[in-house]
């Protein structure tokens, strides 16, 4: 790759980023804000320290397996290594949101919040597969690009089958009633 397909490529990606980060804000103008009642803020706030309390056990065994020389013999790296801790630290957060029903806000559109979830879902996967047909393995270690794509989209496609599986849960309720 020369130079000049470097600086186009930069470039394209500083100015996609762009319009998705406008595109982002002005949904969460008009559909993206809620307000949370007293029951929510409490849950929310218990899902933090859930996930709070999983980084410090979690970075703690990431320090014991540095020091036991874990990332030497395997093909793990530790950047991939504390990526996984945070993307393990965000689902805990978000599925005890959604198992206690504290992860929509009132007012906020549910439809929207899932449309970009999607889309995060299909380009990271996308960009993933596309870099691992590229070589995921250098040196003998994960590249930490392709492998970081396809766990955040597998992170997003989690959250996605919570969302539907606590749906169906709250329609079979009100069909009992």
């Amino acid at each position: 790759m020369n130079s000049t397909d470097y600086a186009t490529g930069l470039v394209l990606g500083v100015i996609t980023a762009l319009v998705i980060c406008i595109i982002i804000r002005k949904l969460s103008k008009k559909h993206l804000k809620g307000q949370y009642d007293e029951r929510q803020e409490l849950i929310r706030n218990r899902g933090f320290k859930y996930a709070y309390l999983t980084a410090l056990a979690l970075m703690a065994a990431d320090l014991l397996a540095d020091i036991a020389g874990v990332f030497n013999a395997t093909p793990l790296t530790q950047s991939l290594a504390i990526f996984t801790i945070i993307c393990i630290t965000l689902l805990v957060d978000v599925l005890y949101c959604i198992k206690n029903d504290a992860y929509f806000g009132q007012g906020m559109n549910p439809r929207v919040y899932k449309a970009l979830m999607w889309l995060i879902i299909v380009c990271q996967g996308v960009s993933g597969v596309l870099g691992i047909r590229e070589g995921a393995i250098a040196g003998g270690k994960l590249v930490f690009g392709p492998c970081s794509q396809i766990m955040l989209a597998a992170v997003f496609l989690i959250i996605m089958i919570a969302l539907a599986v606590r749906k169906k849960s709250d329609t079979e309720a009100e069909d009992e009633e």
